[in-house]
C-alpha cells in the first residue's frame, strides 16, 4: 500500500488531504500530522485521513510522498528530520512562498537521496482559516511546480499527478520567477494592508475615523490579518524581490499623486487604466489558451503514483524532465 503524508497547520494542507480523499485512491493511505490540536480535530471530523498524529515520527514510516504545509521558518527543522530518517524513495513537496530558500534547505539536508519538487497551490478563493478548507479548493486553479535540480522525472510526475488529481492546472516555473511573482501577488498586498493600517492608526483622529470604517476598509486591511511572524520570514527570504516590487509601487503612487495635482480628467484616466487592467485579470483575458493534450487526473494518478509498474504501460506519458517541460510549455512563465 502506498502512503501520502500531509504535515500541516493550515487550510491548504487540509484542503489537499480532502481533495485526495475525494479521489478514493486505490491501495493508498492518506495520513496526517499537525502540532495544532484544532487542525487535528478538524481533520478528524472531515474523515479524509486514515490516521492523524501529533507525533511526526508516527506518520513518516513507509511513506511515499510528503506534503509540507507549514510556515517557512519551520521548514529547515522538518527537512533536517527528513534527511536523518527517510529513505531514498521518498518524495517531498511543499506549499510555501519561498522556493529558492526551500530548495537550498532541501539540497542541504536531503543531498541526492530524497527528491524535492516544490509546489504552490493557488486556490480560487481566499483561505484564512482551517474552516475555509474544501475538497474542491483547487479545481480550475493554477498549481505551481518548481522542481529542484536533482528531482527525477518520476518525482516530478508524482507532484504533477497530485496537482491534476486536485483539479488544478500544473504551471512549471523557475524558483526565482516563482518567488518574485508570489512576492508581488501575496506578500506585497500584505505589506500594503499593514502600511495602511499603521498609517491610519497613527493619526490623532483615528478613533473618530474608525467609527466610519466599513467593508471597503476591512477588505483593504485583510492582508494585515496574516500572522506577522510567518509573513516576516517570507519577506526576509525574498527581500530582493520585496525591494523591487516596493519600488514599482512607490513609482506608481507618485504617478497617482501627480495626477491628482493635474486635475480630475488626468486622475480619472489613471483610475480607468487600473480598472481596465483589473477587469482583464478577473476575466482571465490575460491568460493564454494553450492547446494541451493532458492526461486526465485519474489517468495520471493511477498510472504514475498508485502503481509504478502501471506507469510503464502508459505510452503517452512523458518519461524525461525535458518532455515534461515541453508538455506544459504553453503554461510556462517567461
Amino acid at each position: 500500500m502506498d502512503r501520502i503524508t500531509v504535515i500541516s497547520f493550515g487550510p491548504l494542507g487540509l484542503s489537499i488531504g480532502l481533495g485526495l480523499a475525494r479521489l478514493d485512491l486505490k491501495d493508498t493511505e492518506i495520513v496526517a500530522s499537525s502540532g495544532s490540536s484544532a487542525w487535528r480535530a478538524q481533520a478528524k471530523k472531515s474523515g479524509a485521513f486514515a490516521r492523524i498524529e501529533s507525533n511526526l515520527a508516527n506518520v513518516l514510516e513507509n511513506t511515499d510522498l510528503i506534503v509540507v504545509d507549514v510556515p517557512t521558518s519551520d521548514v529547515p527543522g522538518l527537512f533536517k528530520v527528513f534527511g536523518e530518517i527517510l529513505d531514498n524513495r521518498v518524495i517531498v513537496t511543499d506549499t510555501g512562498l519561498s522556493k529558492r530558500q526551500t530548495i537550498q534547505w532541501a539540497q542541504e539536508y536531503f543531498g541526492q537521496r530524497i527528491q524535492f519538487v516544490g509546489g504552490t497551490p493557488l486556490p480560487m478563493k481566499r483561505m484564512v482559516s482551517i474552516d475555509d478548507a474544501s475538497s474542491d479548493a483547487f479545481v480550475d486553479s493554477e498549481y505551481c511546480i518548481v522542481p529542484s535540480d536533482n528531482a527525477t522525472p518520476e518525482a516530478i510526475k508524482m507532484v504533477v499527478g497530485i496537482a491534476e488529481g486536485l483539479g488544478a492546472q500544473p504551471l512549471f516555473i523557475s524558483a526565482d520567477e516563482h518567488d518574485s511573482f508570489t512576492t508581488a501577488t501575496t506578500l506585497l498586498p500584505r505589506i500594503l494592508s499593514s502600511a495602511l493600517m499603521a498609517s491610519l492608526s497613527k493619526a490623532q483622529s483615528w478613533p473618530e475615523v474608525a467609527r466610519l470604517a466599513g467593508s471597503e476598509l476591512e477588505d483593504a486591511l485583510s492582508g494585515a490579518s496574516n500572522t506577522p511572524d510567518n509573513t516576516a520570514s517570507d519577506l526576509e527570504f525574498n527581500s530582493d524581490h520585496v525591494e523591487h516590487w516596493l519600488q514599482v509601487l512607490i513609482k506608481e503612487l507618485s504617478v497617482y499623486k501627480d495626477s491628482i495635482a493635474c486635475g480630475e480628467a488626468t486622475f480619472e484616466e489613471v483610475l480607468t487604466n487600473a480598472w481596465e487592467q483589473r477587469l482583464k485579470w478577473k476575466t482571465e483575458t490575460l491568460r493564454d489558451e494553450p492547446a494541451l493534450n493532458i492526461p486526465s487526473a485519474k489517468e495520471t494518478m493511477m498510472g504514475m503514483f498508485l502503481g509504478r509498474r502501471l506507469a510503464r504501460k502508459i505510452n503517452d506519458m512523458p518519461v524525461t524532465a525535458k518532455e515534461l517541460d515541453s508538455k506544459y510549455d504553453g503554461r510556462k512563465v517567461s
